[in-house]
């Protein structure tokens, strides 16, 4: 029998373990999301707010008064993590976010975790170690940096190795009250929120630590499990008050009212259909043809398992191909069999570019729309126009083609990505391509399978499971290529034997799927294309099954080849820098402001070989540095004009012992991207120096320039009138090649205007030049893009020295 507080009692009248779903939901910050799953449910879902006119369907509302009314992010926590302070009366309690869907019943969350450990809560599935997590709160203004720093550097004095940790996920907890470990965890846990950050995330692995509690670590990605998905973000306020909502919120929450409605007309609608479809399976006549029917199946499919190649032993077909650009049987094999690859796209040091940018630099997608990174990332837009891939999608799209999607898939060891059609792509017409490329971890164990031959079938795999009332958690892969082949007898599963930097061209349409059985986390990057003019509709957030739902929004189009040529030369780059020419900087009678330190801008635009190039010269007193040890996605040289310079090489931000080089005028330092550095003036005098900093496409190179140190002094010039020994040369991440020389110029001597296909940067030392109308003498510079005419010469008395890097792309 029942009670009241739907609290189960067992034969003897003993109450059963008291439990709960709750969440809490402080100033007005978003609206409640209902949860379907609390009506078939005995466990209460409790929500604890401090809005007196909340009402729900699903929930319990429970009005409190927050611990500091100005403070609702903090008072939430404090709810969040004191469970059995706020839910005295329950044995065990399960905490959601309010954008948490359950997806399942309570009980059986609690069958599945309860009892294991006295705590349960995810693994976080898109951040490794919790230092990644303090970078990305720092990287994105989350927090106060103050706070986050002085939290940092609690937590390396106290235990650095806390930090290599792997991060973890709070959006779902799962605690048994009683249990003292769990008690002693949330006072400690409570109390770092308190004084540092109110990211809770940060603090968990110490309140675990220090109480001494190991919880059962939920191994599932975040944003979908077998009981959740995530997130579901309604109506965010963005810290407005309650009661002080303006006009737009009203016109907002009227939408909202209008959409509801027209959900629940749709969904009784459907509710109707279904009460039909079952009428009509429930007629003497569909139970009279159902053995008929059943025949037909078997037959089909026992033709199609006859004629089919015999690959039934293992998980998938091997499928190896190496095709090229001009691979006549790429076209061949596309047509047919809806994909072709891999071929080799990147080198291993792209990857591993692509790796370090995607770790240490990239600004986070949208968690409504995680396929944005070519929009919000110059970095990603310039890996989607990549000639190599261009010149495969021409022959498949057309001449008119558009970017609408770049994300980066991870997969952890076990981890399954079901068999499905991406739903963006998924209009049997088609006219869509994706480019699907191995970075770290990838081999045949872990890269996409595929069904053949799918992209002719006219409906995507989700729509024909579900026509057939299969599950698709629980359908096995043999069972779907049965589905494939009563289409098409000659459909296959396969999975190609891939390496990093192998990349699959494959119709929108293709049903795939992956499942990561090595023992390495497995990367990749997911590149989306379109024939330009189609429409690219968004799914609503954590909807993948048949019928598809849609968000309402469309997906921004970026164009990637306009009538057959390359997009890439627009008025508009998509770093948003306007083109440069030749800018010439005398650097004379500079001196530091009050901090020490001074920058003073030289140049910054696009040219044909980096499409964001800058400079600047920068004075620092002794004593100073400008920044802590710090990396970044650009490309730098940095090269002394006068004084004496310390440079500290560190291999990471908290590098105990980094390595350091004294530079003197005429010292030079060359960084690629994500390289940690910093200067510092220890020096009795002022130190000058000039930084030269480009970024652009990721390049097809291998061996790239590592770190270097060198001086104008470690190459002998000649006696001839010109020499131009060469001083530094190589492939960079972004450059084909990058080159360095001392030219020693005599007087008289020099060279007539020309145009080079290099962009040309030059640092005078000793003597004068002149070049295009300027005399630029020592500590000067004069920078010349390719395709713009420059000349130089020696007007003075004296051998002029100075120093030319090329930038080429």
């Amino acid at each position: 029998m029942m009670n009241s507080d739907k609290r189960p009692v067992d034969g003897k009248g003993v109450p059963d373990k008291r439990r709960c779903v709750y969440t809490v939901l402080l100033g007005g910050y978003e609206t409640l999301n209902e949860q379907d799953q609390a009506a078939g449910s005995e466990i209460p879902f409790i929500c604890l707010t401090d809005d007196p006119d909340l009402r729900s369907d699903s929930w319990l509302v429970r009005l409190v008064r927050p611990h500091f009314p100005g403070d609702p992010v903090r008072s939430q926590r404090m709810l969040k993590i004191m469970a059995h302070t706020v839910l005295p009366e329950f044995d065990e309690s399960l905490y959601i976010d309010n954008t948490v869907m359950l997806a399942a019943p309570p009980e059986a969350i609690f069958e599945r975790y309860s009892g294991e450990a006295p705590m349960a809560l995810f693994s976080h599935s898109f951040r490794d170690r919790l230092c990644d997590e303090f970078e990305v709160v720092a990287k994105d203004g989350i927090d106060v940096s103050e706070q986050l720093a002085e939290q940092r550097a609690h937590y390396e004095s106290a235990d650095p190795e806390i930090l290599k940790q792997g991060a973890l996920w709070t959006g779902i907890l799962l605690r048994c009250h009683a249990d003292p470990l769990v008690r002693k965890m949330a006072d400690i846990w409570c109390a770092h929120v308190l004084r540092y950050s109110m990211r809770d995330q940060l603090s968990i692995n110490v309140a675990l630590r220090e109480a001494g509690l190991a919880p059962l670590v939920i191994e599932e990605d975040n944003h979908r499990s077998w009981f959740h998905t995530w997130p579901h973000k309604t109506l965010r306020k963005s810290g407005l008050p309650v009661g002080q909502r303006g006009t737009a919120v009203k016109r907002l929450e009227m939408t909202l009212k209008q959409r509801d409605a027209e959900i629940q007309r749709l969904q009784a609608q459907l509710a109707s259909s279904r009460v039909e479809a079952q009428a009509f399976r429930s007629s003497t006549s569909w139970r009279i043809t159902a053995p008929m029917r059943a025949t037909v199946t078997a037959v089909r499919a026992g033709f199609a398992r006859l004629r089919a190649p015999r690959h039934r032993s293992g998980p998938a077909i091997v499928y190896p191909r190496n095709q090229s650009a001009s691979d006549p049987a790429s076209m061949a094999d596309f047509a047919r069999d809806g994909f072709f690859g891999p071929v080799p796209l990147f080198t291993r040091e792209q990857c591993q570019l692509i790796m370090r940018h995607y770790r240490m630099g990239a600004p986070e997608p949208s968690p409504e729309w995680p396929k944005d990174r070519a929009v919000i990332d110059p970095f990603f837009h310039d890996l989607a126009m990549q000639p190599a891939i261009l010149d495969r999608l021409g022959p498949l799209l057309g001449g008119d083609i558009v970017i609408w999607g770049a994300s980066v898939v991870v997969r952890k060891p076990g981890q399954v990505h079901l068999v499905h059609t991406d739903i963006e792509s998924s209009a049997p017409e088609g006219g869509f391509v994706s480019v699907w490329v191995g970075l770290e971890g990838t081999s045949q164990a872990s890269a996409l399978a595929m069904i053949t031959r799918s992209q002719g079938f006219g409906m995507p795999v989700q729509q024909v499971m579900m026509e057939r009332g299969l599950n698709r958690k629980t359908t096995a892969n043999e069972t779907i290529l049965d589905l494939a082949r009563e289409r098409d007898r000659d459909a296959a599963f396969v999975q190609p034997a891939m390496g990093d930097g192998d990349a699959l061209f494959i119709d929108g349409r293709v049903w795939h799927g992956s499942s990561n059985t090595g023992t390495a986390t497995r990367t990749a990057l997911l590149l989306q294309y379109a024939r330009a003019g189609v429409d690219v509709p968004i799914q609503r957030t954590g909807q993948s099954d048949w019928p598809f739902e849609m968000s309402g929004r469309m997906a921004a189009c970026l164009p990637v080849l306009t009538n057959g040529r390359s997009a890439a030369g627009q008025p508009v780059p998509p770093h948003g820098q306007s083109p440069v020419g030749s800018v010439v900087s005398q650097n004379a009678g500079l001196t530091a402001g009050p901090a020490g330190f001074s920058p003073f801008h030289i140049l910054r635009g696009a040219t044909p070989n980096a499409p964001d190039m800058e400079s600047h010269v920068s004075v620092l007193d002794p004593g100073h540095s400008p920044h802590p040890p710090h990396c970044h996605v650009e490309e730098e040289l940095l090269v002394v004009l006068d004084g004496e310079a310390e440079i500290v090489i560190p291999t990471s931000p908290h590098d105990d012992a980094p390595r350091t080089e004294r530079l003197t005028a005429g010292g030079i330092v060359y960084y690629p991207a994500y390289q940690y550095h910093t200067i510092r003036n220890v020096s009795p005098r002022p130190v000058t120096y000039v930084m030269l900093k480009w970024r652009g496409a990721p390049k097809q190179t291998d061996n790239h320039l590592a770190t270097t140190v060198l001086h104008i002094g470690d190459v002998a010039s000649s006696d001839q009138p010109i020499s131009m020994p060469k001083l530094l040369e190589g492939p960079t991440g972004f450059l084909s090649k990058l080159h360095a020389h001392v030219t020693v110029m005599a007087p008289g001597a020099g060279y007539p205007a020309h145009v080079d296909e290099h962009d040309v940067a030059i640092i005078v030392f000793e003597g004068e030049v002149e070049t295009v109308g300027h005399r630029i003498g020592p500590g000067g510079t004069a920078f010349s893009a390719a395709g713009d005419a420059h000349g130089l010469s020696n007007p003075g008395a004296v051998p002029a020295r100075y120093l030319v890097f090329e930038f080429h792309a």
